[in-house]
């Protein structure tokens, strides 16, 4: 059973290890201080340019650094320490938080300087995000792995929702350059959290190089129908919505709403996603987990095409539904994913994966080119509509989508 309740007793056995205790400081920390700096940065690229293009291009260079770093990234996190490689990168961010901050307070921050630390930024969370994703089973025991894990994303998500909305109160409050100011000591705290995991920690080493290990997870993938028709689902699903979250400063603007405004619609997104992680887990192991993903995905399109045409409060109505029915995708695609591909192969394939995860987000570009022309709701709307009609002909046609357990 992948999913259960999280009960108070499975989650007290977790947080009976020191070392997944300190986890949890640097998980919150790290939580806020990404959905603050998110908020920041959008909002300073659309003041400084007033266009949806120049966002879609800080979010391009965060991608095209992805695709470059992210193979090379497992090389290192399994050949040098864990705790190291996390530590300092976390410090690495300590001072590009700082160099923007000072930048804004002496005015001289330029569009191509947040462009710059965003390169910066991208290659330090690329080289940190193996670690960062393999490190829990080394800090808590086989049996309290799961409560570790569904904690970790409660965190998380509460974090990432309270960070959202600081951020935008805090650029109204006191200017942007205070967000970044404050991240600086939130990233030292993760940064001294981590310095309390083990010191030694063993990993494993592979003989094959990058390439033919990419090239055999391409194969294996290729001759999976059901595998490849979920990878598609989920690329089509990102490639196609992920601009709504990109654009959402320029959305917000053009329905009256200031920073606090922005702020409150991407933390509407984060709560969505962690009722959803919550409804999830409470299901236990549902059967029939291809229609819920089928349908998951369409109400999420469906969600951002409503979006895209209305207007007052119903915007952050249609935020939270787009975040509940996302991260439900999310979720049953990895899960599926993973109960359909042999476990030697896992790994591989979820590379391929992550890979096409960072191209997707190339998208950004033609859609932002788009969208200055012909507005943010028309193209989002658009796109988002298209992946409504993917998953629909998906359940019609494909009952081995359909019937997956």
């Amino acid at each position: 059973m992948l999913y259960r309740t999280l009960g108070p007793r499975s989650t007290l056995l977790a947080l009976n290890h020191s070392t997944f205790r300190w986890w949890l400081v640097e998980r919150t920390a790290a939580a806020a201080t990404w959905a603050m700096r998110g908020v920041a940065r959008g909002w300073l690229v659309y003041s400084l340019t007033g266009s949806v293009l120049a966002l879609a291009w800080v979010e391009a260079v965060r991608a095209a650094v992805g695709v470059i770093v992210s193979p090379l990234a497992g090389v290192i996190s399994d050949r040098i320490e864990k705790r190291l490689v996390m530590f300092g990168c976390r410090m690495a961010l300590v001072l590009t938080n700082l160099l923007l901050a000072l930048m804004i307070f002496l005015g001289v921050l330029q569009v191509w300087h947040i462009i710059a630390v965003t390169v910066l930024e991208a290659v330090v969370y690329s080289v940190m995000e193996p670690a960062l994703q393999t490190i829990v089973p080394e800090l808590v025991d086989r049996e309290v792995l799961l409560s570790a894990t569904s904690t970790t994303f409660v965190v998380e998500g509460v974090f990432n929702i309270i960070g959202a909305a600081a951020g935008g109160l805090i650029i109204e409050a006191a200017g942007a350059g205070w967000v970044f100011l404050i991240n600086v000591p939130l990233f030292g705290l993760a940064a001294y959290a981590l310095w309390h995991m083990p010191k030694r920690i063993v990993t494993g080493n592979s003989n094959n190089s990058l390439r033919s290990d990419l090239a055999a997870g391409i194969r294996y993938l290729r001759a999976r129908t059901v595998l490849l028709v979920l990878v598609a689902l989920a690329f089509a699903r990102l490639l196609f919505i992920q601009p709504y979250a990109s654009f959402l400063p320029a959305f917000s603007r053009s329905l009256g709403f200031d920073a606090a405004g922005l702020g409150l619609l991407t933390s509407a997104a984060g709560t969505g996603a962690l009722l959803s992680s919550i409804l999830i887990a409470a299901l236990g192991d549902p059967p029939y987990k291809g229609r819920l993903l089928l349908a998951s995905g369409a109400a999420a399109a469906a969600s951002v095409t409503l979006l895209m045409m209305t207007g007052s409060l119903a915007p952050f109505i249609l935020v939270v539904l787009a975040g509940i029915f996302a991260n439900a995708a999310d979720v049953f695609t990895r899960t599926l994913m993973q109960l359909t591909c042999e476990a030697s192969y896992r790994g591989r394939v979820s590379g391929v994966a992550m890979v096409l995860g960072n191209m997707v987000m190339l998208s950004v570009i033609p859609a932002g080119v788009l969208a200055d022309v012909y507005g943010v709701p028309l193209i989002v709307g658009g796109l988002a509509t298209l992946v409504f009609l993917a998953y629909i002909i998906a359940a019609a046609l494909l009952p081995d989508i359909r019937n997956l357990k």
